[in-house]
């Protein structure tokens, strides 16, 4: 038996209401995600609300539309807040470089490396520690955006392609505190490997294999040592 699916007539004229209030919603410079249905807020937080003001007049409908674009794609308001953010402090320095600009055409690799250069200094200024996840955050919402522009051939796109505006390396390499400190086999542990390893033919390479496995192959360097201290107990012991 087919399942009966229940329709409802839609009203049209609190849909045409519903639309009008979201458009009005739009057209402020400070939305609120309460207004918006469908966005995913924290009303605790102050993040709830995506600001525009901070973004050149010149460049906020386009900015506007951006936004309204990732609204499609589930993200929440925290992130279009800090979207927005980290576009209007790109913005604000492509005003403040090329103030009779009114579109991106002039944006360059070497514009890329003088804003990333801004923020490093904005970070020593302030005290700000971690400046890498900041840089990284403001250089993938400007690349998002570009490419943005690029795919519906906006008039304000760059004229030069993206991948040779950004590049790999603009993006900082992740703070990995764990990755920082080097892994060591324990003494004891070492001790039983040579000891079990010793009945085997290949104890070196079965040594190693162990050692990738346990540390990791970025490790390997911390374990040459090792090595040399079994190749000499083979050569005493063979």
């Amino acid at each position: 038996m087919m399942e009966q699916i229940q329709f409802s007539e839609v009203n049209g004229t609190s849909a045409l209401s519903f639309a009008v209030r979201l458009e009005t919603e739009f057209e402020k410079d400070r939305w609120d995600a309460s207004n918006i249905p469908g966005l995913r807020y924290a009303p605790h937080t102050s993040d709830h609300y995506i600001d525009f003001r901070r973004i050149p007049d010149v460049f906020r409908p386009m900015v506007k539309e951006f936004i309204r674009f990732k609204l499609a794609t589930d993200v929440t308001a925290g992130t279009l807040y800090k979207c927005a953010f980290c576009l209007g402090n790109f913005l604000v320095f492509f005003v403040q470089k090329y103030p009779h600009m009114r579109r991106l055409q002039a944006l360059s690799r070497q514009d890329i490396d003088a804003f990333i250069t801004t923020l490093k200094a904005e970070a020593e200024v302030h005290g700000w520690k971690d400046n890498n996840q900041r840089t990284r955050l403001h250089i993938s919402y400007v690349e998002e955006l570009l490419r943005y522009l690029e795919r519906i051939q906006s008039p304000l796109k760059p004229d030069e392609p993206i991948t040779r505006i950004i590049w790999p390396e603009h993006y900082p390499r992740c703070n990995n505190r764990r990755g920082e400190q080097v892994k060591y086999i324990p003494q004891a542990v070492l001790s039983n490997l040579i000891h079990i390893s010793s009945i085997y033919t290949r104890p070196i390479s079965l040594l190693c294999f162990f050692c990738v496995q346990v540390v990791g192959a970025s490790q390997i360097s911390c374990i040459s040592s090792s090595r040399v201290a079994w190749n000499r107990m083979a050569t005493t012991t063979g």
